[in-house]
């Protein structure tokens, strides 16, 4: 766990106002899902936990998906470790169905093996003679996760529209 571990004044009311957000998808049946790294203190918030439950126990229809950048392209872009792995270790949480970003490189389904070293998502890296952030530079998406992203939102909304589209056809038969 890196970092102070300390929430600040505007931690907590970005925390909030993501609540609210999140819930107000929710209430109107729309999607909402938010991400945050893997040890992260805000899935360990009071207000949070109170809202969606805990990652250990989720209030439906949220549900908790964690998952490993390795698995989905994200590799060091420095000279120093020039397309190492990168683990970076994720949770994303939404109220439809994220499985496909469920990929983890120390499990047996894992899309790459587990044979492979990770480079830290920590410090500096020299990408063509300047330094650059590793860990801003990792909070970028691959287009391999935003594809996996992507299908599980398709699929919610097909599933939805379905969903809809049988409601009125059996409110059509009732009248």
């Amino acid at each position: 766990r890196l970092g102070a571990r300390v929430i600040d004044k505007q931690t907590e009311e970005l925390v909030a106002f993501s609540r609210e957000v999140l819930r107000h998808q929710e209430t109107v049946g729309r999607f909402g899902s938010i991400e945050n790294p893997v040890g992260s203190l805000l899935f360990e918030q009071e207000g949070w936990t109170k809202e969606f439950g805990p990652l250990v126990r989720p209030k439906l229809p949220w549900r908790y998906h964690e998952g490993d950048g390795c698995q989905f392209g994200h590799i060091f872009p420095g000279e120093e470790r020039r397309g190492a792995p990168m683990q970076k270790a994720m949770v994303w949480m939404a109220n439809f169905d994220l499985g496909l970003l469920e990929r983890k490189c120390r499990r047996p389904l894992a899309i790459a093996g587990s044979s492979h070293d990770h480079a830290q998502v920590r410090g500096t890296a020299t990408v063509e003679g300047r330094k650059i952030s590793v860990a801003e530079y990792s909070g970028e998406y691959t287009p391999i996760h935003a594809t996996a992203y992507a299908r599980g939102v398709r699929r919610a909304v097909r599933e939805h529209g379905a969903r809809k589209r049988r409601a009125e056809a059996e409110g059509e038969q009732e009248e």
